[in-house]
């Protein structure tokens, strides 16, 4: 999820927690922990600049080439491993 340049799109859902557009583009180019969901969703942690972490739900828009971030929040400690 490294080459993000371009291809991210902040949706207004993932802004609804407060994190920084910022933060979350260096989350997704930084994960720590990535997982696929059954509807076809990417869960990732990720660092922020900071280097807290923050949780993101990602959906892979393949057909227009997009990533679409539709979540990000800090992250729950009961979702680090």
């Amino acid at each position: 999820m490294d080459d993000t340049e371009g291809r991210a799109i902040i949706t207004p859902s993932a802004r609804r927690h407060g994190v920084p557009d910022a933060d979350i583009l260096h989350a997704v180019r930084n994960p720590r922990q990535v997982d696929f969901t059954d509807d076809g969703h990417i869960f990732a942690i990720g660092s922020q600049r900071d280097g807290a972490f923050v949780e993101l739900v990602i959906v892979d828009d393949v057909a227009n080439g997009l990533l679409r971030i539709i979540h990000a929040m800090p992250a729950r400690t009961t979702r680090l491993r």
